[in-house]
């Protein structure tokens, strides 16, 4: 009985290149989706960093307009600045504001003197100062709130319904250190996300005028809450 040989047979030259190419484009392209998840993962993480910075500025502007206050200062030279300046100072903003927090009830004012800029490098910064009638080596914390920013205008809105990119206005009011606009708008051009926008209202112009009403009505308003330093009595 003749013994049988069982032949083995392999893959051809022409199989295994094929599977070569088949393997390699399925190789690439699961490559070039892992890339395209990764860049738009990484895109989207810088963006919503980005929001969130911004988000966070514009809050921080908002706190410290919404409580600013008709007190005026001195600056280092010993000149009076109003209790708020717009493109007249030396900065594009600034104001004195009010709800400065004391946890450690330091001997020190509730009000504090705030301003913001833009300098050359495309920063928006925050300045503050820990005395409100300054000295001649008084100097500001400084914050970086953002960058990359083209452009930061201020509009305001008088009490006649005008609007205004600069305060005081002398040419409306006769003493406009004592009077604030209806409400400013703030105004940071990105180089990421464009021209925002953002209005915010200032009550206490609301609270002087009802002052002022109650005044020409003859009704006595020193209880009505209102300190001469922009602080509230008991």
């Amino acid at each position: 009985m003749m013994a049988t040989i069982a032949k083995s047979r392999g893959f051809t030259l022409l199989e295994v290149l094929v599977a070569m190419a088949i393997f390699g484009i399925v190789g690439l392209g699961a490559n070039q989706m892992l890339r395209t998840v990764m860049d738009t993962h990484d895109r989207t993480r810088e963006i919503t960093e980005t929001i969130a910075d911004y988000t966070r500025a514009f809050m921080l502007m908002e706190r410290d307009i919404t409580q600013l206050v008709p007190r005026g200062v001195r600056d280092e030279y010993g000149e009076p600045l109003p209790a708020l300046t717009v493109a007249t100072g030396a900065y594009p903003l600034e104001f004195t504001r009010t709800g400065w927090n004391n946890p450690l009830q330091l001997p020190r004012s509730n009000l504090q003197r705030v301003a913001y800029s833009l300098d050359t490098d495309g920063r928006l910064l925050r300045h503050t100062w820990l005395v409100l009638d300054r000295a001649e080596d008084t100097v500001p914390v400084t914050q970086v709130l953002l960058a990359d920013v083209a452009d930061f205008r201020i509009n305001l809105l008088t009490s006649d319904g005008q609007t205004t990119s600069s305060w005081p206005d002398f040419s409306q009011f006769g003493d406009p250190a004592d009077r604030l606009p209806l409400s400013v708008e703030v105004i940071v051009e990105t180089r990421q996300m464009g021209e925002l926008r953002r209005v915010i209202p200032l009550v206490s112009d609301v609270r002087y005028a009802l002052r002022d009403q109650e005044s020409e009505q003859g009704i006595d308003s020193e209880g009505d809450g209102i300190s001469e330093n922009g602080g509230t009595t008991p």
